[in-house]
């Protein structure tokens, strides 16, 4: 059982690494088409050069970044727990609900995680 719940949870720990390494690519932030601080903030903000750092790739590319590593530790906290609640089971009912609950668990995550990708844009 602990097979088949790990290998549910592999998917999302491997898209989680494919993302991370997305944005720590150079490529990705050089080639990528960024918008300037007057497009930012829109022409009617003349002089807006005290939030133009605000708006550098430097200051930019360690929020997706974070975002996606909070998304990675928490695929991997279920992965690790669920092995512990796995083998601390006693029956083979337990393990069997146990195992039903944490897939359930692992599909929820999916679901609230691309609700927050499109509320926040990640």
């Amino acid at each position: 059982m602990i097979v088949i719940v790990q290998s549910v949870n592999f998917s999302t720990l491997l898209s989680s690494i494919q993302l991370m390494i997305f944005c720590l690519n150079p490529f990705t932030w050089v080639e990528m088409k960024h918008p300037t601080t007057k497009e930012w903030l829109g022409s009617s903000h003349i002089g807006c050069s005290a939030f133009g750092c605000c708006f550098a790739r430097a200051s930019i590319m360690p929020w997706p970044f974070m975002a996606i590593l909070m998304h990675f530790t928490v695929g991997y906290i279920v992965c690790t727990d669920s092995v512990s609640v796995i083998l601390d089971s006693h029956s083979v009912i337990d393990i069997m609900f146990n195992s039903l609950a944490i897939a359930f668990i692992i599909d929820l995550s999916r679901y609230i995680w691309d609700v927050c990708r499109l509320v926040f844009n990640l």
